[in-house]
């Protein structure tokens, strides 16, 4: 199985096609019903049923990124395997940008400010989650 973003959706308002290198998959057929997008679309951001802001899959925070052939695909500093998590780490800790670019050359401001917001948004996102299974 390739990343999600590799994928297309196609409906010909017959049936719609997964379609991936060099195979169709059939995966449903409702007469009338027309889809044509591509993976990356779904993958951007979107408001989710609870109203919350879901970020971009690929590029959930300015200086964070995730690519499936990088670290299998959990979110690092833009440009470096470097997890977002070590450097919101230290950050937590207290250190500041040009502390962490002492020890993490290759982390930008950018990359240090990223990791700090993706990292309250992912502990937000789950305080939220714990919330709803406790209520």
């Amino acid at each position: 199985m390739e990343h999600l973003a590799n994928y297309r959706l196609i409906g010909d308002g017959q049936t719609i096609v997964w379609v991936t290198e060099g195979e169709q998959v059939d995966i449903l057929k409702r007469p009338g019903q027309k889809l044509l997008i591509t993976m990356k679309d779904v993958l951007g951001e979107f408001e989710g049923w609870t109203g919350a802001t879901i970020v971009p899959l690929r590029r959930p925070k300015a200086g964070v990124e995730i690519d499936p052939e990088v670290l299998q695909g959990f979110p690092v500093i833009e440009d470096t395997r470097i997890p977002y998590s070590t450097i919101s780490g230290l950050a937590r800790d207290g250190l500041g940008a040009s502390d962490i670019s002492y020890f993490y050359p290759s982390v930008s401001e950018l990359g240090v400010e990223g990791a700090v917001e993706f990292d309250r948004y992912v502990r937000t996102y789950n305080k939220r989650d714990a919330n709803k299974r406790t209520a």
